[in-house]
């Protein structure tokens, strides 16, 4: 077969296919039922032999016309013989024209326009007869809960006819009265046969919602849906009721229950657990807890589930359960001994809540009340320094943190624990200095019994005395222990204890015996030791330590220490001068006790301002005086300035020439007690010239009633007494160098208080008369005594 035949099959081949088929842009036409429509069929007549051109709509044939070599040859079948049917146009050019009237389904199809005879389609057009969609339906891929997405869709389907009209359907949707509402939950597919909702809520469930689907062309029907809505399956909703977290109780008190409900659907159920122990407490949505205890303190669950099973949710919600309840106390103690710098005891408080409000510590004795409260308020820890026997004893804290205890309501619990401090033997009397000493003063010949009272904390007593020297000592010496009771002193209590007394016996046969013994007192601790320091009887020892402390615009504090006074309670004074060669008795104490090693403190007051004031010290007894302390220096500040303080300056200032120098006490006359005045008064500020003069004593009464009286009296009349022959002598000192028998003398009259009225200068031949005159004396003051200085 040659290449020309076998295109010629080709083409017979697609014509072949070409006459099955309508043209692809055929018209179309959408029309309603009842509605008319123009149909327009054109084609090329073919003028060869017969044709005849039909058009036919499925198996229905509309119109058939003859031709012959391009003539109609049957005018009569010109012509639509259907009903509703007309034919129109100009049929001789090809141009065929149908008009339809009142349009049915069954009208719809496709309208071809054959050439019957070639079997060949000239012309096609489709008519849609338009439908109502079906009505639409609405369906959830799933009951939705709470939180979820879910995704509801509309579907129709259409009845226009033909089916293949292609039209696309439509839907919108009206959302709780809106249509197609903008929601940011919403999410609607392109023709809106879906819509997704995502984080579904409860209040969805009452949502109603409602589709209509409409075919995309002109005068399309809609077709619209009955109310749909979600089957939205929410909660368990868990609420707490009489309770938030943390819900706190006390214990020991009745308190509410606790109930717990949920909002869901479907139904749910309730219940406890007790998140430590993972055991149900109750399987329904109340919780009681009656009178709580600390045991009960944790958290609990309320745990909801739906009874649906295929639901499979549930919700819980924690409760957290806080007993309060007030603090088990107890003291964290050692015992110690005195030995030891520090313990501390611990105040241990375990409560709910732990925050803790502390008193103070209360000590007591063992079989006593309270000797002491240790002020540590607000601390837990007591911090006991410098440990002795008064530290032992029961120790009590107490701690609060608001809650109380059942079923007093007492908020303050205590405890307690003892505390035992072992210490050396304690000696209670007789008083010791600081260095522990003991002086007793004593005559040569003299028996000296001293009784010692000790308390001991730690077994019995062991005592020994000894004399401190190299000599031999021809009396042993005793000490003699004996049970007593004695009041011990705790924190300044005293309280009735079982102790000791010794009782030591000291003879003073020789000079050898003046010397001082260490008394050794041991018990199952440690020993403790004393000194007896056995004195000659005399006058004072110059006091030590004479400082000024504080310095201000009219007043001068001054403090010193008292050494041993001689065997008699011993008198200080101070005497004051702004030119170191005028002085006078600025302040006079009696010391408080015998004991020596005391600091004392005196304030002179009304002195001037800006003023330099020199200070020095002595003491006396009655058997004679003490010499002088360093004389010190101080500077009173000036009126512009209150605040500051005056210069202290220490040390000796001055030479012979600008002291008063001797001091030669004619009449030293104490309260209540008969002695000698001592041959000899030295003072040894002075060692140029000394002479010596012995005077018998003169004495003057006065008694004050605003006047100047000279007065001659006798010794009967003084308020204090002295031997009728006793001479009065003294060394002074002649720093100026003038012959003795021009020098002159002065009185120094003293009251009861202790301080001078009058320093009157006489002359030497007054003291011949015995008698001499003193002014200056205030109204209605009695003085006790006159000093004579020459």
């Amino acid at each position: 077969m040659n290449k020309h035949g076998s295109c010629w099959i080709f083409m017979i081949l697609v014509k072949s296919v070409l006459v099955q088929s309508c043209p692809s842009a055929s018209p179309y036409f959408f029309r309603r039922p009842g509605d008319q429509v123009e149909i327009k069929l054109t084609t090329t007549i073919n003028t060869n032999k017969v044709k005849t051109y039909q058009i036919w709509n499925g198996n229905t044939r509309y119109v058939s016309v003859p031709f012959y070599n391009g003539f109609i040859y049957d005018e009569t079948e010109v012509n639509c013989p259907m009903t509703n049917c007309e034919l129109s146009g100009n049929v001789s050019n090809g141009i065929f024209i149908i008009t339809l009237l009142d349009l049915q389904a069954t009208t719809a199809g496709t309208f071809q326009l054959k050439e019957i005879n070639d079997n060949v389609i000239a012309s096609c057009s489709t008519l849609f007869i338009i439908g109502p969609p079906n009505t639409p339906t609405i369906s959830s891929n799933k009951d939705p809960f709470v939180g979820e997405t879910v995704t509801v869709t509309c579907k129709s389907t259409s009845t226009t006819t033909p089916s293949n009209h292609g039209l696309r359907m439509l839907y919108n949707w009206t959302i709780s009265g809106q249509i197609n509402p903008v929601e940011p939950r919403y999410t609607y597919s392109a023709s809106r046969n879906q819509i997704d909702i995502s984080n579904v809520r409860k209040t969805d469930n009452v949502m109603v919602m409602k589709c209509s689907a409409t075919e995309d062309v002109n005068d399309g029907y809609t077709s619209e849906t009955s109310s749909f809505t979600l089957n939205v399956v929410y909660g368990p909703d868990v609420t707490m009721i009489n309770a938030t977290s943390p819900f706190i109780v006390t214990e020991g008190f009745t308190t509410s229950d606790v109930a717990c409900t949920s909002d869901c659907w479907p139904e749910c159920t309730n219940k406890w657990y007790n998140d430590t122990s993972n055991v149900i407490i109750t399987n329904k949505g109340r919780l009681s807890l009656g009178r709580p205890n600390r045991s009960q303190a944790g958290n609990y669950t309320c745990v909801a589930e739906n009874t649906i099973a295929q639901n499979n949710k549930h919700t819980s919600a924690t409760l957290e359960i806080v007993v309060h309840y007030p603090p088990d106390v107890h003291v964290d103690s050692e015992n110690a001994t005195s030995d030891d710098k520090v313990i501390f005891l611990k105040c241990i408080a375990k409560g709910v809540p732990n925050h803790y409000t502390y008193n103070n510590w209360e000590q007591r004795w063992i079989g006593s009340n309270l000797v002491r409260n240790w002020p540590s308020k607000g601390l837990s820890v007591l911090n006991l320094k410098d440990l002795t026997y008064e530290h032992s004893g029961v120790y009590t804290c107490s701690a609060s943190n608001g809650v109380p205890g059942s079923p007093n309501a007492i908020t303050d619990m205590q405890a307690s624990a003892y505390i035992f401090i072992k210490d050396v033997p304690v000696v209670l009397s007789p008083p010791l200095s600081k260095e522990r000493v003991y002086v007793v003063p004593s005559k040569l010949g003299d028996t000296i019994s001293v009784n010692i009272t000790v308390f001991s904390n730690d077994g019995g007593i062991e005592v020994s005395v000894e004399r401190n020297d190299d000599s031999v000592n021809p009396k042993p010496i005793r000490a003699v222990v004996s049970e007593t009771k004695v009041m011990l002193p705790v924190f300044g209590k005293l309280i009735e204890e079982d102790g000791y007394s010794i009782h030591v016996i000291l003879f003073t046969e020789n000079a050898n015996d003046m010397s001082d013994y260490t008394v050794r007192i041991k018990n199952d601790f440690k020993q403790t030791m004393l000194l007896i320091d056995v004195k000659p009887e005399g006058p004072p020892t110059i006091p030590t330590q004479f400082a000024l402390n504080n310095v201000d615009q009219n007043a001068i504090e001054a403090s010193w220490l008292a050494e041993f006074n001689g065997g008699f309670r011993q008198t200080f004074v101070i005497q004051i001068s702004i030119d170191e060669i005028h002085w006078s008795n600025a302040s006079i104490r009696t010391e408080d006790t015998d004991r020596s090693n005391d600091i004392y403190r005196l304030t002179i007051s009304n002195l001037d301002h800006s003023t330099t004031y020199f200070l020095r010290l002595y003491a006396f007894n009655e058997l004679g005086l003490s010499g002088f302390t360093s004389v010190l220096q101080a500077t009173t500040s000036d009126t512009q300035d209150h605040a500051s303080k005056g210069a202290l300056i220490g040390g000796i200032v001055g030479g012979c020439t600008s002291m008063i120098i001797a001091v030669l006490v004619a009449s030293l006359l104490l309260w209540r007690r008969r002695r000698a005045i001592p041959k000899e008064v030295e003072n040894p500020m002075c060692v140029e010239a000394e002479s010596t003069i012995t005077q018998t004593p003169s004495f003057a009464h006065a008694t004050s009633r605003g006047e100047t009286r000279t007065e001659r009296t006798t010794i009967d009349d003084l308020y204090a007494v002295v031997d009728k022959n006793a001479k009065t002598s003294g060394i002074y000192t002649n720093c100026s160098g003038e012959p003795n028998d021009k020098r002159q003398g002065s009185t120094k009259l003293i009251n009861h208080a202790g301080l001078v009225y009058a320093d009157v200068v006489f002359d030497k031949p007054a003291l011949e008369q015995e008698q001499f005159t003193i002014h200056g004396l205030e109204d209605r003051t009695e003085y006790a005594q006159v000093d004579l200085a020459i």
